[in-house]
């Protein structure tokens, strides 16, 4: 029995300085290096602060040439000049960090005094309007207190042709359609204060031609099948907006 008792004791003893050894290491090292998550970046801007805004614009409005084809004009297509015009347009939308996704409606109005035949310049009292519903997207580059802004839209306009006369002739009957538009913006704005902003914006807006018929005074029959050429307009506006 002694004999049992010191070998168990001295076995304890051969084994205690290890246990103690063991308690006293340190812990193993944790692997602290960080990885990517690619889920964080594949939502990007859209995980970004936002808020909602509200902007009204008011500008001038520079229309290209346009053209117009009567069939039952022997003259063929007449081009035609438009004045300058006047733009007005509201917009709502949502940031999303440095990405802005924003609602447009749009008024614009141009005169047109001079159409363009094959006997020479005739001229006319008519004018356009449209009436615009846009979707845009924007990228706000913040160099506080100015922001730069690029962005382009999509949508659809009514446009809308007075008659044009020539002496109590109708040379052009009144014409309209929806047609499918299209936008390139560029902007500038400065913070007025944390919830306000002016801005200058440019925008090319490119709408598509009118195909409509209607009664005019011609040799050949009292009504025709009239189209209108695509037109595009530079639009130079000061806008207001406000951050809610």
């Amino acid at each position: 029995m002694k004999i049992i008792t010191t070998t168990t004791l001295l076995a304890l003893a051969s084994i205690a300085p290890v246990i103690a050894e063991d308690a006293t290491a340190p812990a193993p090292a944790q692997n602290t290096k960080k990885t990517w998550d690619i889920t964080q970046w594949s939502v990007y801007p859209f995980n970004q602060p936002g808020s909602f805004y509200m902007s009204a614009a008011a500008g001038v409005a520079l229309f290209g040439d346009g053209a117009v084809n009567v069939r039952n004009n022997n003259s063929g297509a007449d081009d035609f000049d438009f004045d300058t015009g006047y733009s007005l347009a509201l917009r709502a939308g949502h940031s999303f960090g440095p990405l802005r996704l924003e609602g447009e409606f749009n008024y614009v109005d141009a005169d047109i005094d001079t159409i363009e035949s094959m006997t020479g310049p005739i001229s006319v009292d008519s004018n356009l309007t449209t009436i615009g519903l846009m979707g845009n997207a924007l990228w706000d580059f913040d160099f506080k207190p100015f922001t730069f802004t690029v962005g382009a839209g999509i949508g659809f306009a009514h446009l809308s042709y007075d008659e044009m006369t020539d002496q109590g002739n109708v040379l052009v009957a009144d014409s309209s359609d929806t047609v499918f538009a299209s936008q390139l913006i560029l902007g500038v704005s400065y913070d007025i204060n944390p919830n306000t902003k002016v801005g200058l914006n440019y925008r090319y807006v490119m709408m598509g031609g009118v195909d409509d018929s209607g009664d005019v005074d011609t040799d050949m029959a009292d009504s025709s099948d009239i189209s209108f050429d695509n037109i595009g307009a530079s639009i130079f506006e000061l806008s207001v907006t406000y951050k809610f």
